[in-house]
């Protein structure tokens, strides 16, 4: 299902009418409107903004990028959104501050411009390839971008962060999407009131979110049993008060497009397929570029820029506020577990998008999405831990352990001592793998070893070589499993090392070579 005009269509607003296609001439397709519509963004619901402006947002975006949602949509949507924005980012994280961390409405916004650029990339947008179906594939993909994560407006149910630390703790699809639908339908129903209503649905969304008990710890503040008996709650008074049709098809509308990011299962046909795995590929991507423009990064790791400039780089010259590096740890300290987390949660989607394209510029999409996600995964890797225990598949019991304590900590000092003790696990772990890697491939970790096979574990400039060479080849991935947790190195992918240079004896390794990673022993 794609579009074909706004998603409320009453014929009692005049300016809701029938959406004429845009043109491609009507469409920005310059290389800096990724940079500017960004900023533009951030300038109404970055984190720098002392009051969030998600009604100028919605419009700003609607306009630059001829989405052709009506006025009584873009009201709806930026309620949705200003409530949604109480849902932070990275709840949990060690390796960014939590200031910076965004909320899932700032995410949501910034992630359909990503997904703008990557069909300018595509070239799909250009003036000899762009059609009407093209364009309803983009806004489809994009208003999907906008509204993914509008089942977390009571609260995230689980961040990727305490997923990661707890694997007891499960995503909930179904939950999520029917506190979307409830939501939605007030926003709707307070978007189409003369006046508007906005007061009424934010009194609605706080009471539903005190009484679903999400918005502090999740669902690991409650029960999905807890939740689904609020839901039941809600949805019978609901019920006793309907809306009307219009509303009712432009709910059905947004619910379709939902599924298809959320609960694919719920859809079949292959362009509901495709779509859905093209919103979550973008927004996957959007959430890993934030986190590494804001996380800590040691001086001595330069980010390699393959796919673009920062997401929120100012045309004008002005340099964007660095990150904060007190009180979080660097990214050279990643555990293994996470890292291998991070990049399956970028790669997961990709063989589905080229299985599920059905046209050729579907397949040229795909390909866009693929060389996006796999240039992010190389600027990810460069900033990252440089060895990597590719047969870690839980995280450390003290890392688990300390990091519980860290969100019970009550004071800065507190905070500090556990982050101390959460460092020096990381640090020996490290240096750990990085003999492990030495010992396996025969060589020093300083050496650029031509070992034609994946070892257990690897090092950083060893993955970046195999993902170059996938983007130089085009590969196409056939499986969920990542490049990097491949049994064997594809065929098409052999070549991703250069020839083992001639030398007559390989360097000893060096203990002291590595990231300043020789410690003292811990104090007693």
């Amino acid at each position: 299902m794609t579009l074909n005009g706004p998603l409320y269509t009453s014929p009692a607003s005049p300016s809701l009418g029938a959406l004429a296609q845009p043109s491609s001439q009507t469409l920005d397709t310059s290389p800096a409107f990724y940079s500017r519509t960004s900023r533009a963004v951030v300038d109404c619901c970055g984190h720098e903004v002392g009051v969030p402006d998600f009604h100028s947002a919605v419009d700003m975006l609607n306009s630059r990028l001829k989405l052709g949602l009506g006025s009584v949509d873009c009201h709806a949507f930026s309620f949705m959104l200003t409530a949604l924005a109480n849902s932070r980012r990275f709840a949990g994280e060690i390796h960014i501050d939590p200031v910076q961390g965004e909320n899932s409405a700032a995410h949501s916004c910034h992630s359909v411009v990503l997904a703008h650029e990557i069909f300018r990339r595509s070239g799909l947008l250009a003036s000899d390839r762009f059609t009407p179906e093209i364009d309803s594939v983009r806004r489809s993909v994009a208003i999907g971008c906008l509204i993914h994560d509008m089942g977390e407006i009571l609260g995230e149910l689980s961040s990727l962060a305490q997923r990661n630390a707890n694997r007891s703790i499960e995503e909930l699809p179904d939950i999520e999407r029917e506190i979307f639908r409830i939501t939605l339908t007030e926003a709707y129903r307070a978007a189409s009131a003369t006046p508007l209503d906005p007061s009424t649905f934010y009194s609605f969304v706080r009471s539903f979110r005190h009484d679903a008990k999400l918005s502090e710890k999740g669902i690991a503040g409650t029960t999905p049993e807890q939740v689904a008996r609020v839901l039941q709650h809600y949805s019978e008074r609901q019920q006793s008060t309907p809306v009307g049709p219009d509303i009712t098809a432009a709910v059905g509308t947004a619910l379709r497009l939902y599924d298809m990011a959320e609960l694919k299962k719920s859809v079949s046909d292959n362009q509901s397929i495709f779509i859905g795995n093209a919103v979550k590929v973008v927004e996957h991507l959007q959430g890993l570029r934030h986190f590494m423009r804001f996380a800590r990064v040691d001086s001595n790791r330069r980010r390699q820029h393959l796919f673009s400039p920062e997401t929120h780089a100012d045309l004008l010259g002005d340099s964007a506020k660095p990150a904060s590096t007190k009180g979080v740890i660097s990214l050279q300290f990643i555990s293994s577990r996470r890292f291998l987390s991070n990049v399956k949660y970028i790669e997961k989607e990709l063989p589905h998008l080229f299985s599920s394209a059905s046209t050729p510029d579907e397949r040229t999409l795909a390909g866009a999405l693929r060389d996006a996600a796999y240039q992010s995964q190389i600027e990810w890797f460069s900033i990252s831990r440089s060895f990597i225990d590719r047969t870690s598949t839980q995280e450390m019991p003290g890392l688990v352990a300390l990091q519980g304590q860290l969100a019970q900590a009550d004071t800065p000092e507190d905070r500090s001592d556990i982050l101390s003790g959460i460092e020096h696990i990381l640090k020996v772990q490290l240096n750990k793998d990085r003999t492990l890697f030495i010992r396996s491939c025969r060589g020093s970790a300083e050496e650029q070893t031509s070992h034609p096979h994946l070892l257990p574990c690897e090092s950083r400039t060893r993955i970046e070589r195999l993902y170059s060479e996938a983007l130089r080849v085009g590969f196409v991935p056939t499986s969920e499993t990542p490049l990097l947790l491949l049994d064997a190195v594809p065929s098409q992918l052999s070549g991703f090392l250069p020839p083992r240079p001639e030398r007559e004896a390989p360097l000893p390794p060096r203990a002291d070579a590595f990231d300043g990673l020789s410690m003292p022993p811990p104090q007693a």
